[in-house]
């Protein structure tokens, strides 16, 4: 019985998902976006793409800090400690809306 190995190259595999990933629209502003350049909004909101996007290490970066979120969900749940998770916050009058 003979195995045959493919070589894969994790570093390019990941780069090509960073730059393919679908993008994310923007319709409202989110707590997360608070607190940032308000040019930075207006142009989201209004669907401009940025001229300085996001490069694919940034990208990588935004989904780690997925991942550790869910440890420490995890974490909490285990340890017994009262949190609230994914909160909906919403204000129609400053048209923003999302989670904390």
């Amino acid at each position: 019985m003979s195995i045959e190995f493919t070589k894969v190259e994790l570093p390019k595999i990941m780069y090509n998902w960073a730059i393919n990933r679908e993008k994310k629209v923007i319709d409202h502003i989110s707590p997360s976006m608070l607190g940032g350049c308000p040019r930075v909004h207006y142009f989201a909101l209004k669907h401009i793409e940025p001229t300085t996007p996001p490069n694919p290490g940034a990208i990588l970066n935004f989904q780690v800090g997925f991942l550790w979120e869910n440890v420490m969900k995890e974490a909490l749940e285990l340890s017994g400690v009262e949190y609230k998770y994914q909160l909906p916050v919403e204000d129609k009058e400053l048209n923003v809306s999302g989670t904390l």
